[in-house]
């Protein structure tokens, strides 16, 4: 009886330090330093870092630098823009409704100002520290994919029906200054899954 007993103390102190220990994740989730939106609220996210650290690493307008944005989305249209930080700006995408249809790539060129304002807001999100994934349990939504090249620096984030305050300001950013350029006629602009 005394065996059983102190087993299960043992086991519900188990339980018990169990419990607290995901309540603090839970809590340094949401008041964390990352803000998170989720399409599918109520979803278990993770957030997941396997890169290392690049700290000292600025973000500059250069020819050898990219950044390609690929969104698919639950009104099945993928945007794919690749910018180059020398302002040339690469858009291909397909448009799944009923099927695969390419849409032709279009080119545009930035202005050195929206080169610069693009760069600063890379630097400013602190990008190339993001953690590398995002996602829920949920299996169907919007993915978004981000890669940023800097010569032999390679940085990707991916998201999964989990987009931090951070991505959601590229969105913002290619939705104001960079796809009314480069997407054809009648495609959604990124981002509208889940804006």
């Amino acid at each position: 009886m005394v065996q059983q007993s102190t087993w299960m103390f043992r086991a519900g102190v188990v339980l018990a330090v169990g419990i607290f220990v995901v309540a603090i994740f839970q809590v340094a989730y949401w008041f964390g330093p990352f803000g998170i939106v989720s399409t599918h609220p109520g979803s278990s996210p993770r957030i997941v870092r396997t890169s290392p650290r690049y700290d000292g690493v600025k973000i500059e307008p250069s020819p050898a630098t990219s950044f390609r944005f690929v969104e698919c989305g639950e009104g099945m249209v993928i945007n794919d823009v690749t910018i180059f930080l020398d302002g040339t700006v690469v858009y291909s995408g397909v448009f799944l409704v009923n099927g695969p249809n390419p849409q032709p790539t279009t080119k545009a060129k930035l202005t050195p100002e929206e080169v610069q304002a693009f760069c600063d807001l890379l630097n400013e999100i602190e990008f190339i520290n993001l953690p590398d994934s995002y996602s829920t349990d949920v299996v169907c939504g919007t993915s978004i994919y981000c890669t940023l090249q800097i010569g032999t620096i390679r940085k990707e984030v991916a998201c999964d029906n989990l987009f931090p305050d951070e991505v959601m300001k590229i969105t913002q950013f290619l939705e104001a200054k960079v796809l009314p350029k480069v997407q054809p006629p009648g495609v959604p602009l990124t981002g509208s899954t889940i804006l």
